[in-house]
């Protein structure tokens, strides 16, 4: 199976009103026949935040896109250590206390036969096909505010991963919590409509036209639906398309 990447991210009104840069970050890196996109949420309270998504979001990219093949042999736990200490260093090499660089991070990785994926904190995965699922929840404290960061002590115990095979024809799509939150049914448990209708997309558009359909689409349908910033990565078999 073949992969293609389309990502995009859009400040929220809350932040523009402040003039703050946009706190969701990601990044995406191929190595060989693997392909990782990493996306972060920099902590809305933390004026630096950004800075530790990004730098988190392209050490995970490329790292993990390298180490695809070991993590995949390791058991949940090795594969969570090894993770979140490719995230913290990327941390330690900011002039910033890892207090001010708090984000969360979800990230996706595929070598077109096998994939694995895993989020800490509030981003979801969500897969599609035939009939959309969620692959990874949001994962959040004990009140609905509350969530968890890489830059966190115990932050390998709060990355959960999933893994499986690739089938042709799916798609999975990567979102922190501001789009997250409008794809996910919460009273349902379930994936709202909205998943199966971006889906559509990947069937019907070519990679240059989707790029811009999503965009726009987060910068208008969802960013009037929520004061946060709002991302998603969408990574599909090339076979979805035209």
């Amino acid at each position: 199976m073949s992969l293609n990447v389309i990502a995009d991210a859009v400040a929220g009104t809350a932040h523009e009103a402040i003039a703050l840069p946009c706190q969701d970050k990601y990044a995406v890196c191929q190595t060989g026949e693997v392909i990782c996109a990493a996306l972060c949420d920099g902590a809305g309270s933390r004026e630096n935040s950004h800075l530790g998504a990004q730098a988190v979001s392209t050490a995970v990219a490329d790292k993990v896109s390298r180490m695809f093949e070991e993590l995949w042999r390791f058991d949940d736990c090795t594969a969570a250590d090894r993770i979140v200490g490719i995230a913290q260093s990327a941390l330690k090499t900011l002039d910033y206390p890892m207090d001010e660089l708090m984000c969360t991070l979800v990230f996706f990785a595929s070598d077109g036969v096998r994939w694995l994926c895993g989020n800490i904190g509030d981003g979801m995965v969500f897969g599609c096909s035939n009939e959309p699922r969620v692959i990874l929840r949001a994962h959040r404290g004990t009140y609905r505010n509350e969530t968890y960061f890489v830059s966190e002590k115990d932050a390998a115990l709060n990355l959960r991963l999933s893994r499986g095979n690739c089938h042709a024809g799916e798609a999975f799509f990567l979102t922190t919590d501001g789009a997250g939150n409008l794809l996910y049914d919460e009273a349902e448990q379930a994936p709202a409509p909205a998943v199966k209708e971006i889906y559509g997309w990947i069937t019907t558009l070519d990679a240059f036209r989707l790029r811009s359909v999503l965009h726009e689409n987060l910068s208008e349908q969802f960013r009037s639906a929520t004061c946060d910033d709002v991302s998603m990565i969408i990574i599909f078999d090339d076979d979805c398309g035209e």
